[in-house]
């Protein structure tokens, strides 16, 4: 989320997202309190003092009562207006529309965000080609739409999941991928009692995924 808004500032989704050590500083504008008698820009010391630190913050409440540890008044979004924005841009860039007429969408969503269109921004290029639109909307719903479930899917979707390069491309940004294993992770092992009680006549109804 190192991209600002049109107006100079950085994005708010960056502070809706994660808080993190020094967070306050990148969004002074900000007021809202985590206690009663301290501010947003507040970090304790058992939170942790490596700057990697961080914690997620999306749905939770930007104030702390008594009583109301790991708990927050938000109701759980199923989906959202932006999700279903992203979604038919991509089906339509996958369908043959062109990169133009589906960053239209991509643009709704950012412009809500406070940033420019994409042929305004330094993403221009993206524009230029389907493969190249594609990249780009895989980053918008990475932003947009963290810590909101839907990153699995996406990754399956895509194909990322099925080549090396795929892989090499999600371990530069995520080392839990570093173990991961084409033709095996992308699915979890089926449990050995379930395969025990699915038999008739002795021979198992399931078949266990592959590699496991």
């Amino acid at each position: 989320m190192k991209e600002r808004r049109v107006d100079g500032r950085n994005d708010l989704r960056l502070y809706n997202s994660i808080l993190y050590k020094h967070f306050g500083d990148d969004f002074p504008d900000q007021s809202k309190k985590y206690y009663a008698n301290e501010d947003a820009s507040q970090w304790f010391d058992e939170w942790g003092q490596d700057t990697e630190d961080c914690y997620i913050r999306k749905y939770n409440t930007s104030y702390y009562r008594e009583r109301e540890d790991y708990f927050a008044r938000n109701n759980y979004r199923i989906m959202r207006y932006a999700d279903v924005l992203l979604s038919y841009a991509e089906c339509l860039v996958e369908t043959g529309t062109s990169a133009s007429d589906a960053a239209v969408y991509v643009d709704k969503v950012r412009e809500r965000a406070g940033l420019s269109k994409l042929k305004d921004s330094r993403w221009k290029d993206c524009l230029s080609s389907k493969e190249v639109f594609i990249k780009r909307l895989q980053m918008e719903r990475a932003l947009e739409l963290c810590f909101e479930g839907w990153r699995w899917a996406d990754l399956k979707r895509w194909g990322l999941l099925d080549s090396q390069a795929g892989i090499d491309e999600l371990k530069a940004r995520d080392k839990d991928f570093n173990n991961f294993v084409i033709g095996k992770h992308k699915r979890m092992p089926i449990p050995t009692s379930e395969v025990e009680i699915s038999k008739i006549d002795d021979v198992p109804q399931l078949t266990q995924n592959p590699n496991y």
